[in-house]
């Protein structure tokens, strides 16, 4: 039985099923349909008024649902199975509005004088940059200092790294797309980490497999990821997802990744998974941002063998552009609605 939030939304949900079904044939109806195009354009932004103007925990679970059955669309071949079949149109007209609606709302919660009184100079940029993030709770959160390295059990790890397959399954390729149009300093430094992503050339190291590694050396399967993916996870794949796929927001990509970088060596210091086929050879991505300043929530925490190439793309883009900050790069600041802010 449908949830009863998909009852509201009724274009929407026969979109979703459109796109995850692999015999759908009508694309290229709906695409010359604009009557229908614009009553799904209107449900879409319907649901965005309610998840993020109306504050409906439903309407926002139902919101980053389909922008998640999106993203796994573009982040896969599914299309090319049916290449006379042109979906692109129409998933445009959803996701510019969900997504939009999505990104401005995390862009609303960072107070403007975060992202001002910056220095310009590319090392100065740098050493603010990262004072900025290491006074952040984020950086000794109590996951990683106190909770992981001397209480943590094996089931403690299994819901950790299930958070984690909202982002790391797909980090190569998101990787590999922030690369087109970068030039110069800027796209060695991608093109390093991606490299270092791809295992070096040596397929047994490449990241992914040795996470999909972990996570079956720790019974973690695709029924216990649907039970246990917490809706804040989810969120953050959408967001990771979001700006690495919209090419307008390459500089807050960089400063997004970077910011995870620079984190992850203090959270890898603190725990490695024991027990996990990987889990030694690869450190934590990140840490998250906090709802508070006393009560820090959880991000999903990556683990990955590079050691901050990403951040290493910001000096470059700093001295490219010292008057355009990277407005993802700065820690999110707190805020009372309990969920991640990944911008």
């Amino acid at each position: 039985m449908p949830a009863p939030q998909q009852n509201h939304f009724p274009l929407l949900t026969d979109f979703t099923a459109a796109l995850t079904s692999s015999a759908y044939a009508k694309w290229q109806q709906l695409v010359d349909d604009y009557a229908h195009r614009a009553e799904l354009a209107g449900e879409c932004r319907r649901l965005a008024d309610l998840a993020f103007t109306g504050r409906d925990a439903a309407a926002r679970a139902h919101l980053h649902e389909v922008l998640a059955v999106v993203y796994a669309h573009e982040f896969s071949q599914s299309a090319a199975r049916n290449p006379d079949q042109d979906s692109q149109p129409v998933l445009c007209d959803v996701t510019s509005i969900l997504e939009n609606a999505m990104l401005e709302h995390e862009f609303g919660q960072i107070p403007e004088e975060l992202l001002s009184g910056y220095p310009t100079g590319e090392k100065e940029y740098v050493r603010w940059l990262k004072a900025l993030i290491q006074d952040h709770p984020a950086s000794t959160h109590p996951m990683y200092a106190e909770h992981l390295p001397t209480v943590a059990t094996a089931e403690d790890i299994r819901f950790l790294l299930a958070q984690e397959t909202s982002l790391d399954p797909r980090f190569d390729d998101i990787l590999a797309v922030m690369q087109l149009g970068a030039t110069g300093a800027e796209k060695m430094e991608i093109a390093a980490n991606y490299w270092d992503e791809m295992g070096n050339g040596e397929f047994a190291d490449v990241h992914t497999t040795l996470f999909s590694q972990c996570l079956t050396s720790i019974g973690v399967d695709q029924d216990y990821v649907e039970q246990n993916l917490l809706p804040i996870a989810k969120e953050c794949g959408n967001i990771s997802a979001g700006l690495a796929l919209s090419r307008r927001h390459y500089l807050r990509a960089i400063g997004y990744y970077g910011v995870t970088e620079f984190l992850a060596p203090a959270a890898s210091a603190s725990w490695s998974p024991r027990g996990t086929a990987s889990g030694s050879r690869r450190r934590a991505r990140s840490t998250t941002t906090s709802t508070s300043t006393s009560t820090p929530t959880t991000r999903p925490a990556g683990t990955r063998t590079s050691s901050g190439r990403s951040s290493s793309a910001i000096p470059p883009l700093a001295a490219r552009s010292p008057s355009a900050p990277l407005c993802g790069s700065t820690p999110p600041p707190s805020t009372s609605t309990g969920s991640s802010r990944c911008a």
